[in-house]
């Protein structure tokens, strides 16, 4: 089943001060791949901390489940590629263990989840408010929505 949320839950996951963890009914008890996604092209600082925050909750998540780790990056435009040698450096990951694919952030995601068989995905939010949300919508809600698996949301300030 998909998450579906009021408008209250949803501001509630983007201002958590503490990552939020969303299981699903039929959650497998042993996790053995966790799934990151981040946005390494993005060159603001508020979403360098958050792709920090992200790395950092995967791979903890990870070491204590005894998971695989794997981290995805969607792109659109080639313009825009993610430095994959900066993000292999700030993963310590191996070439099999990094995703960078074309495409809409939530398709991306969602199918490389799938493609993995992922337990859980990490993602963030920079919680946005205001004219910015309504503006740029939120990335984060239709990354859920496309989810099929356990959701750890953070967030650029925890």
């Amino acid at each position: 089943k998909r998450f579906i949320f009021a408008e209250s839950k949803w501001e509630l996951l983007k201002e958590a001060n503490c990552p939020v963890v969303l299981v699903r009914d039929e959650a497998k008890p042993q996790r053995k791949v966790v799934l990151a996604a981040v946005n390494f092209q993005a060159s603001r600082i508020n979403q360098e901390i958050l792709n920090k925050n992200i790395l950092e909750r995967g791979m903890n998540l990870a070491e204590s489940y005894g998971a695989d780790f794997h981290v995805v990056n969607a792109y659109i435009d080639s313009l825009l590629y993610p430095d994959r040698g900066r993000l292999a450096k700030q993963t310590g990951l191996k070439q099999s263990n990094t995703h960078v694919v074309k495409g809409y952030t939530d398709e991306v995601i969602a199918k490389v989840a799938k493609k993995l068989d992922a337990d859980v995905v990490i993602i963030g939010t920079l919680g946005q408010t205001g004219l910015t949300k309504t503006r740029r919508g939120n990335t984060a809600e239709r990354v859920i929505s496309a989810l099929d698996v356990d959701v750890v949301v953070v967030n650029s300030e925890y």
